[in-house]
């Protein structure tokens, strides 16, 4: 992939959620940093019900090289994540991509994506994004509504 230009690596781990916390490390942390060390910019994507695995494996993610950025999804505290990372590691997503983006309004939209902004701290590192990927059935307008928010953003 790097040769062919991609300059960012985006590790989807959506399996953490099904694993025991204590078990992450072995299958998936210990791994993390050979892989990271192609890029200069890699995101870790972790979406679901994580709280309790970042509360696990927060030291080690501290330690990785070339962790630029957590990805997380609707049901984790974005505010809680960036104080477990020490503000080491940038935070992303946490809009809800299953309920929100596909069934909500735009009004709806703007105000969850001000929200995560808000509780960032307005963060420079924190990046809005869905909490896993914008699913086909997502309208197009409820797209827009979601960029146009994090652009118009006046905190």
């Amino acid at each position: 992939m790097k040769e062919a230009g991609a300059t960012i690596l985006v590790v989807c781990e959506h399996d953490y959620q099904m694993l025991k916390p204590s078990i992450v490390k072995e299958f998936s942390l210990d791994y993390l940093p050979d892989i990271l060390d192609i890029y200069d910019y890699n995101i870790l994507h972790m979406c679901g019900k994580i709280t309790p695995h970042l509360n696990t494996i927060a030291p080690q993610l501290k330690q990785i090289n070339n962790l630029n950025t957590i990805s997380i999804g609707p049901y984790v505290d974005i505010r809680k994540t960036q104080i477990l990372l020490d503000h080491k590691i940038g935070v992303a997503g946490n809009i809800d991509h299953i309920r929100l983006l596909p069934f909500g309004n735009p009004k709806e939209i703007e105000t969850e994506v001000h929200k995560a902004i808000t509780a960032s701290g307005s963060d420079p590192r924190f990046m809005v994004a869905p909490g896993c990927e914008i699913t086909a059935d997502t309208p197009l307008n409820n797209v827009k509504a979601f960029v146009t928010a994090a652009q118009t953003y006046n905190g």
